[in-house]
């Protein structure tokens, strides 16, 4: 009898230890389960907000290319304008030479008609 009371107490504690085997593998599915969710939300959350980011910055450089692309624009502009001005003030300049050594001859000429009288 003790054998059979000690096969009674094994095979009791094999059911026990299966029913706990169940619960603790239910258990580690569910956890397992909760984990993969909560990763693959948040890697959702994530992709979403470096997309967000990435739109975001795309918008600022693509504005940014404008404004630099605009003020290039200007800036040619402006030297242009420089170049036209300075262009015209070379013209005057060469001009009045012109009319300085023009004025020197007749005044060198003068000077020798006055010596020569």
């Amino acid at each position: 009898m003790e054998q059979s009371g000690i096969k009674e107490i094994l095979n009791a504690l094999e059911l026990h230890s299966g029913q706990i085997d169940k619960k603790l593998q239910h258990h580690y599915e569910q956890t397992n389960k909760q984990l993969v969710e909560h990763y693959d939300k948040t890697e959702k959350q994530l992709k979403l907000h470096f997309d967000q980011t990435e739109k975001t910055l795309k918008h600022h450089m693509e504005q940014t290319d404008k404004k630099f692309d605009g003020l290039g624009k200007r800036m040619d502009n402006r030297f242009d304008r420089l170049e036209k001005k300075f262009d015209g003030m070379q013209v005057g300049l060469r001009e009045t030479q012109e009319t300085v050594d023009f004025l020197s001859s007749k005044y060198v000429q003068h000077e020798k008609n006055l010596r020569n009288i």
